[in-house]
């Protein structure tokens, strides 16, 4: 298992060793979204925690916060600077130009 506990690894990321684990990452990233890997290779990566789509990984990551959020206190009025807050009041400005986020439709997510 990663020390960090996720393969959310940026691109750009070398190890102390030197290994560019980031652009590895990014390439299977890629040959994952071309259907280039094998099943096994897949699952292996999976078991490891692999992210496929960081920013569907970022966006039930916030979705996560703001739920827990709600759970604890019954609403979603989180101040900008608690975590979450700044997401919501993103997604708001968002909503407000037009549709919602494609995860929040995907995920069937309510509009903030």
């Amino acid at each position: 298992m990663p020390s960090n506990g996720h393969l959310r690894v940026p691109a750009d990321y070398e190890d102390a060793y030197g290994y560019r684990l980031g652009q590895f990452i990014t390439g299977q990233r890629t040959a994952y979204h071309q259907g280039a890997l094998t099943e096994d290779w897949t699952a292996e990566l999976e078991d490891l925690g692999m992210v496929w789509d960081d920013s569907e990984a970022a966006w039930q990551g916030h979705l996560a916060t703001i739920e827990a959020f709600h759970t604890e206190h019954g609403h979603l009025a989180i101040p900008s600077q608690e975590p979450g807050g700044q997401f919501l009041a993103d997604q708001r400005s968002l909503a407000c130009k037009g549709p919602p986020h494609p995860p929040a439709v995907k995920s069937g997510s309510p509009v903030f």
